[in-house]
């Protein structure tokens, strides 16, 4: 529908809602004084002449204005019109064994005593209801220790999200919710921050997450990681709408950029249909940042709408206040500190010199330049969506289709190096050290050292890391293309890889063409940041760890020459997660309807083998068998090709030892 026909009959609802109204509150106040329900004097405020009369004419227009009111709600509320997809890509559906959550848990932004918990509901009745939310120390939800509810309704999406409070440092929580028909959410797992000394922490990091782009294996393999305190998440969390050139996965109707509030929920609501990601947030707790993709707008009230709407579906602790700012620190005991900032948003707002800009703006570098100064943690991280460090191709044989013929991106902080040099120089001269910055945006693994003057041999020394402050980790885009998939020819990529190196001697790592996320393991004596490589453009189990570095505590620099030993990061500590599932079986077609191609989605909470028969409805013939070996908390997928099939309805039936269901799938022409 086009948007100026939609808010016509936003308005128009407006206005009848506002009739019913009036006309109704009359009528039942003429109609209780003649009963006598009201005495004289509770009326004395009203003239009664005032009054519509209520005449024939009152009432066929009550009528008319009701029936055309309860036409409106139902174009707006009904959740079956708002939000679906006729066609969804493989891989892609809702939860629908913990309904009316199909979308998953979430939790984040963990404090040594509390943490942010988050659901999102599609009722069948779009009523306002109140939720109730349990905490558990248990996974079986057997040791609840905190617990509450909280209303919903369609002006929050639906969405349920409690600040937690009164919980210990350092613990694994469990957490679920519940409606009042008694249908819970799946359980989900958290752990908040510890408090004093603290031996080890491990996050993985990543940014650039589009669901058009490819899969979201990554998220898969993040979720299968017990030990993490966190995922820190640098921007481009949901992409605003499909880049051509990578047209992966696609639903049907194509996309729409949104610009308006429902359009921002619609496209969060769809990320969430991705059980990959809903996998990685049930598991941990996030920290995120936005970047353009998240937010990217005309107006000011459309972008505090695709705020509104970000704020609804992330497990974030939005200021009160100005909900727009999204910097904010997190602290883990005596060991780290964590400081999220925007690169994004206030970039060009404030002149800091003769045509010099503030990326950050004069408010926020004041901010973060406290915290940097008033941090007693052994490392520091400071999460931001864009490049830090120089990236010079000044100089370059050859004219490059990217960049200003200066630095690759004068988006990054390439394009405030006044500011940067300022941050850095404070870092020296304050003495903070252990500095690490985690960027994203552009799609590259890379790691660099946070040289002041990297080009000034007299500065900074390539061969040793000495006149670093800190460094520099980005953990690659998850699906978002690189130059390869933008169309370039790989002698780009080539060539900017030999120049990343030859005229940036602080860079030390770089890879331009591979996917996935990267990982972080925390102790008092050193930082170790892996590159894991994952595929996105088919499903897959499988990853690849491209390098591992380290920077050791007081170095300030990524260390030459170590050779990594797997043994360093041997976990012995024991936690006890959660499945992706908590009922015994997840049984979804997709399409359903469809045309040629049948995609049948198995998760199962225990192995086991199963038979899987294909009957058509209409001849009770069996027109498929399988045997399967099913495997516990595994998505397994099997595709059937139904281009020979008839057109009508056909039934799956699953049995196993402990499982058994059925299901429809209808042909279509």
């Amino acid at each position: 529908m086009a948007m100026p026909a939609f808010f016509a009959l936003y308005k128009l609802k407006n206005k009848l809602i506002k009739n019913v109204t009036l006309i109704m509150s009359d009528y039942l106040l003429i109609e209780n004084l003649r009963l006598g329900i009201y005495s004289r004097s509770t009326i004395d405020s009203f003239d009664i002449q005032d009054l519509a009369p209520l005449n024939t004419k009152t009432i066929i227009d009550m009528k008319k204005h009701i029936l055309s009111l309860i036409l409106l709600l139902f174009f707006f509320h009904c959740p079956k019109l708002v939000a679906q997809w006729t066609e969804l890509p493989e891989n892609m559906y809702a939860d629908t064994l913990h309904a009316p959550f199909i979308y998953g848990v979430a939790s984040g932004d963990p404090l040594k005593d509390g943490v942010i918990i988050w659901t999102k509901l599609e009722p069948e009745v779009p009523i306002p209801l109140n939720i109730t939310w349990e905490v558990s120390t248990t996974a079986d939800m057997s040791q609840v220790v905190q617990e509450g509810f909280l209303a919903t309704d369609a002006d929050k999406a639906w969405t349920v999200k409690v600040d937690v409070s009164g919980l210990n440092p350092n613990t694994y929580y469990y957490y679920r919710f519940k409606d009042t028909s008694d249908n819970y959410s799946i359980v989900g797992r958290t752990k908040t921050a510890p408090d004093g000394m603290v031996d080890q922490l491990n996050f993985a990091t990543t940014s650039c997450t589009s669901i058009y782009s490819g899969f979201f294996n990554a998220y898969k393999k993040i979720a299968e990681r017990d030990n993490l305190d966190g995922v820190i998440h640098v921007g481009d969390y949901i992409y605003d709408y499909p880049d051509q050139d990578e047209e992966v996965r696609i639903p049907m109707p194509y996309p729409i950029d949104p610009l308006y509030l429902d359009e921002w929920r619609q496209l969060h609501t769809y990320y969430l249909l991705d059980p990959d990601l809903r996998a990685a947030r049930q598991q941990h707790p996030f920290i995120v940042i936005w970047d353009n993709h998240d937010i990217d707008t005309d107006t000011e009230e459309q972008f505090d709408q695709a705020v509104q709407a970000f704020h609804e579906h992330l497990p974030t602790r939005p200021n009160p206040d100005a909900p727009n700012k999204i910097y904010r620190s997190l602290h883990y005991g005596d060991l780290l500190d964590i400081m999220m900032i925007d690169a994004e948003q206030f970039s060009q707002q404030d002149e800091i010199g003769e045509d010099e800009f503030s990326i950050l703006g004069t408010e926020q570098y004041d901010w973060l330049t406290n915290e940097l100064e008033n941090s007693f943690a052994r490392w520091r991280i400071i999460g931001n969506q864009k490049l830090f460090n120089l990236w010079s191709v000044e100089g370059s044989p050859v004219e490059l289709p990217i960049g200003n013929g200066e630095v690759v991106d004068p988006g990054s902080w390439d394009g405030y190096q006044l500011e940067r040099e300022q941050l850095m120089l404070l870092l020296r001269d304050y003495g903070i050290g252990n500095n690490i910055v985690l960027s994203g945006d552009l799609h590259f693994f890379m790691a660099t050292d946070m040289a002041i003057y990297p080009l000034n041999e007299n500065m900074y020394n390539p061969l040793t890391g000495f006149g670093s402050v800190g460094v520099e980790f980005m953990g690659g885009s998850m699906s978002r293309g690189n130059l390869d998939e933008a169309g370039y020819a790989a002698t780009l990529s080539e060539l900017l890889l030999e120049l990343s190196f030859d005229l940036n001697p602080h860079h030390v790592y770089a890879n331009l063409i591979d996917h996935g996320y990267g990982t972080l393991r925390i102790t008092p004596d050193d930082v170790i940041a892996q590159a894991w490589l994952v595929d996105k453009l088919e499903q897959s189990d499988e990853e690849v760890m491209d390098t591992a570095l380290i920077v050791r505590n007081g170095t300030n620099t990524w260390e030459r020459g170590w050779v990594f030993d797997p043994s360093v990061l041997e976990d012995t500590t024991s936690t006890t997660s959660v499945n992706t599932l908590d009922a015994p079986l997840l049984y979804t077609l997709s399409p359903n309807p469809g045309k040629q191609d049948l995609n049948l989605n198995i998760q199962i909470v225990q192995t086991e083998k199963a038979q899987l028969e294909i009957v058509e409805l209409s001849t009770g013939k069996i027109i498929r068998t399988e045997s399967l070996q099913l495997i516990a908390n595994q998505n397994q997928q099997l595709k059937f090709k139904t281009n020979d099939w008839a057109t009508g309805v056909y039934l799956l039936k699953l049995k196993g030892k402990t499982v058994e269901a059925i299901e429809k799938w209808v042909k279509v022409k």
